[in-house]
């Protein structure tokens, strides 16, 4: 694709748009798919995007200082949601492969996610271009620790530091590829966050957490910095840990938590607990002494002088600390023995994966199996749930048994799940194994999964950030059978009870005991359907679910919603557990 002068300036303009929260959903997918397949397209959105960095980015404070700044930041509101739909037809299924533009954000992190996804296509040379090239080591001023990471990284042979956890994807802009849960790394690397929360720990004890969309890098010397996004910073070590900053640095000493929130040509830095000491990178003279309970706002001013201002930090801003948001499962008793005595077929758990196996608590049938990539076992007090992560090899949980109690009746499943993001991703399905002339094929007789925040224009059976119930029998791998959309959006890093429920011909989808979704389908299940959580089929990795997933139980009867509504009264979502 030759881009003349004249598309140069459209795509800077559809930036501006974007960053303004003005453009529409067409624009979004329109420039996703170019930016995905046109490289000329990839280097004409780095320019605007150098451009754009010029700009003063507006971040979220208090009102305090908003009222300061004669409210200069605004937010947008997402869009409303749609209405139920049901939908037949003949398209494969394996056509409905996980969709979303990676842009569609509200506006503060519209031009983050541009950011971002610039990065994880381009050479590191083109995201320094809007890098901040003031960004120095406090001890050694006349070196641009920024331009070094990204052009010249040398990559140490000992590792600094380990990638703890993601809930998406983390990319090493270098290498192209994505990054798994237990990576090391190294002086030089930079990696790109593009959604979710990560957490890295380095070899002194000290923890960080970074909220994508983000730009985190080590530089050759090993010293951290947050180039964009969010990031808080837990320092248990004796000594003082150095965060490099766009046109400042921070030192944090032992017994600290400092959060820092990165645009651009601006940053604010909150102590949480403990304190700081924030030295400007072109006025080290100048060094801000900041306590708990204070935040300092450092940017450039019209005259692209230095200014900064003080307020009160903002502990909300950080909430991210458990990996996949602060909202906790708590599950009393008197739960797990109010599912036991509603007699279902099968009831996981996820008290532990240690063994690559999870225990049906009903009978000795129905166990779930690990296959493949890692599944983490996340402890939250006395409870326990599983985390599906982005890994680069494919992994989800099997059932050997067939779920013949099923065949021909009424059924409900019903879980928790926490999804860490809008995207399409499968929470559970039954499938029929089978093969033809080309192999091995699994056939979905049911489905319950999440969709992404935008409409796929090559599939029929999508609802922007709904979820979707699907039955379809006789199994199928077409698109076949009947689906019921929510009427309302899920909810990402928040617990929600979900249920689908088939009573006689009545379809019904439930979300926290309310029904949000019905549809009629005259047809009942059939035998040999085996169970998959966790991503469309059991090999390749295809729709995977990225977020927590707790307390599956799959019944041979239909429960009422009254049913459903006890079962959500006895659970507290980001309490404590309560006995």
């Amino acid at each position: 694709m030759d881009l003349n002068t004249a598309i140069n300036d459209d795509i800077l303009q559809l930036l501006v748009e974007m960053s303004c929260g003005d453009a529409n959903e067409e624009q979004f997918a329109h420039l996703d798919e170019l930016v995905r397949t046109e490289p000329d397209v990839r280097d004409a959105v780095v320019t605007g995007l150098t451009h754009l960095a010029d700009l003063e980015w507006e971040s979220r404070l208090p009102t305090n200082v908003d009222t300061l700044l004669d409210n200069q930041a605004t937010t947008k509101s997402e869009t409303s949601p749609g209405l139920p739909i049901s939908t037949r037809g003949g398209v494969s299924e394996t056509s409905e492969l996980a969709s979303g533009s990676l842009w569609n954000h509200q506006w503060t992190q519209q031009a983050l996610t541009c950011l971002s996804l610039a990065a994880t296509f381009l050479v590191g040379v083109a995201v320094t271009q809007w890098v901040n090239n003031s960004s120095r080591s406090f001890w050694d001023t006349d070196r641009h620790v920024a331009d070094l990471d990204l052009i010249q990284p040398q990559q140490s042979a000992v590792p600094i530091a380990t990638l703890v956890s993601t809930t998406s994807y983390m990319w090493d802009p270098q290498a192209r590829v994505a990054m798994e849960t237990g990576a090391s790394l190294h002086a030089g690397n930079s990696v790109a966050l593009l959604d979710g929360v990560a957490e890295v720990e380095f070899k002194n004890g000290v923890t960080t957490r970074i909220k994508g969309p983000a730009i985190f890098s080590l530089s050759a010397s090993g010293t951290p910095e947050i180039k964009y996004g969010k990031l808080v910073v837990r320092n248990i070590h004796d000594e003082r840990f150095h965060l490099n900053m766009p046109m400042a640095n921070a030192w944090i000493p032992s017994g600290s938590l400092v959060g820092v929130d990165a645009f651009g040509e601006e940053v604010v830095v909150h102590v949480l607990e403990g304190n700081a000491t924030v030295v400007p990178t072109a006025q080290e003279e100048d060094r801000l002494a900041i306590v708990a309970g204070e935040a300092i706002r450092l940017r450039k001013t019209a005259r692209s002088e230095l200014s900064f201002f003080s307020t009160e930090a903002d502990p909300n801003a950080f909430k991210f600390d458990a990996g996949n948001g602060v909202d906790h499962l708590a599950i009393p008793p008197k739960y797990v023995e109010l599912i036991k005595e509603s007699d279902p077929v099968a009831y996981w758990r996820f008290d532990s994966i240690d063994s690559r196996v999870i225990p049906n608590q009903i009978g000795p049938q129905h166990n779930l199996r690990v296959l493949g990539g890692q599944i983490q076992n996340v402890e939250y007090g006395d409870n326990h749930v599983a985390r599906f992560t982005v890994r680069e090899k494919p992994g989800c949980l099997v059932s050997e048994d067939t779920f013949d109690e099923l065949s021909g009746r009424d059924y409900t499943v019903e879980l928790w799940t926490k999804p860490s993001h809008f995207h399409r991703g499968t929470l559970v399905s039954l499938v029929e194994k089978s093969s033809d002339q080309l192999g091995s094929i699994e056939r979905h007789g049911l489905l319950l999964e999440v969709q992404s925040a935008n409409l796929a224009t090559d599939v029929m059976e999508i609802r922007p950030k709904s979820l979707r119930f699907l039955h379809r029998s006789p199994p199928s791998e077409t698109l076949t059978g009947t689906s019921c959309f929510s009427i309302t959006p899920y909810r990402p890093r928040a617990w929600q009870h979900v249920a689908a429920v088939k009573e006689g011909s009545v379809m019904r989808l439930y979300v926290d005991g309310t029904e949000v979704a019905s549809e009629l389908d005259e047809t009942q299940l059939p035998n040999k359907l085996t169970l998959l959580v966790g991503q469309l089929f059991s090999f390749g990795s295809v729709r995977p679910l990225v977020g927590d997933l707790d307390e599956l139980a799959i019944y041979s009867r239909a429960l009422s919603a009254e049913d459903l509504q006890r079962r959500v009264a006895l659970v507290q979502p980001g309490a404590k557990d309560d006995k």
